[in-house]
């Protein structure tokens, strides 16, 4: 099957992508945990590995990413908005620089949900196998 080249397939996989990076990088150097962890205002040692279990599970989400995007498997991508929007009030409500991550997931929601639904809205112009 051929990489289906649709913006929501590219969006979502350099999410994708991004994410997978950001959890080898969290994982291979412990001085970028520490970091975190000084930029989040945590000092526990639970908190830092809950942080690297977090970037295995984000590494692991982010391989779906690009498999869905791979795929440009939409019903995988909608689903993620869902997620990205639970995680927009999570983080919001935190404040702080979780305040942050907030407003980085709540962007890829709508950039990806605009995607999506500006494919929905022309597919329909387009003559399949042409």
């Amino acid at each position: 099957m051929p990489f289906p080249l649709t913006p929501s397939s590219i969006i979502f996989g350099l999410q994708g992508g991004l994410g997978m990076l950001n959890g080898f990088a969290n994982l291979l150097i412990p001085a970028l945990v520490v970091k975190n962890s000084k930029v989040l205002n945590i000092a526990s040692i639970p908190a830092l590995h809950t942080i690297a279990l977090g970037a295995i599970t984000y590494g692991e989400i982010s391989a779906l990413y690009v498999n869905a995007a791979y795929k440009a498997d939409t019903q995988i991508m909608w689903w993620s908005i869902v997620g990205r929007g639970l995680a927009v009030v999570t983080f919001g409500l935190h404040g702080g620089v979780w305040g942050n991550i907030a407003l980085f997931e709540g962007a890829m929601s709508v950039l990806t949900a605009g995607n999506l639904l500006w494919e929905w809205r022309t597919e329909s112009t387009y003559v399949k196998g042409v």
